[in-house]
């Protein structure tokens, strides 16, 4: 019974090496061509980057520290933008050149007729890599709990609404069943625990901290189901940067 299954996966594996064998071919003959001529100088090596401090940057300051960026010819200056409220950044005039957000911003930006370009992606979710937190002394057991109350985000038209309305969804309710409210990730931990809030949405390092410091619990995932390895987060610069 398993004949069919076991040739699928020998042909396959045939392919596998067929294509392994074609590659050290190719490598094997580029050795044997003349050196290719330098890449010509960067056009920016000294480039305003907006970051905001979340996991998603991390990659940006380990290139930085091991001088990769530096090899390449590039010296980043790395500009801190704001990480509440909705982000409305003017890359033509401002203080970046190319900044790093959330796609949810960024397309807000772009929807709101922000000329841009889309660069790259940055980050995309990941089992327990973004959640709601409520405190460890909570009733709430599940989701349909929240109904009738108060979720602390970042952005009210940011991705925490976003992933939340989608848990929402999951479980039966719609985005007016809970009342968002907006305030910086640093202060999320400390509303749950006064009980400002019931719940706060967010994403790493906060998630961590908040359960290692204020000892907040996860009520709900928000990377799982529709949103599971969900793209998060991106790269974007001005078209008239891009151009020159």
């Amino acid at each position: 019974m398993n004949r069919p299954l076991e040739s699928a996966r020998d042909s396959v594996l045939r392919r596998r090496t067929l294509l392994a064998g074609m590659g050290a071919l190719a490598l094997s003959a580029c050795s044997t061509k003349t050196a290719q001529p330098a890449a010509p100088p960067v056009e920016v090596p000294e480039i305003r980057l907006g970051v905001l401090k979340v996991t998603d940057t991390a990659p940006l300051f380990v290139a930085q520290r091991e001088g990769i960026f530096e090899k390449h010819g590039l010296r980043p200056k790395f500009v801190t933008m704001e990480l509440t409220g909705d982000q409305r950044i003017d890359l033509e005039h401002g203080q970046a050149d190319v900044t790093f957000d959330s796609w949810v911003t960024i397309f807000l930006n772009v929807a709101d007729g922000a000329d841009w370009v889309v660069l790259g992606e940055a980050y995309q979710t990941g089992p327990r890599s973004t959640g709601l937190l409520v405190s460890r002394s909570s009733r709430l057991r599940s989701v349909k709990d929240l109904a009738g109350k108060r979720v602390g985000v970042n952005n009210l038209r940011g991705l925490g609404v976003l992933l939340t309305n989608s848990v929402l969804a999951t479980n039966g309710m719609k985005p007016s069943d809970v009342q968002y409210v907006e305030m910086p990730f640093d202060n999320l931990a400390g509303a749950i625990n006064n009980g400002d809030i019931t719940a706060g949405w967010m994403v790493e390092p906060y998630l961590t901290r908040a359960q290692l410091d204020v000892g907040c619990v996860m009520l709900a995932d928000t990377a799982v189901g529709a949103t599971s390895d969900f793209p998060q987060s991106g790269y974007a610069c001005a078209r008239s940067f891009a151009r020159k």
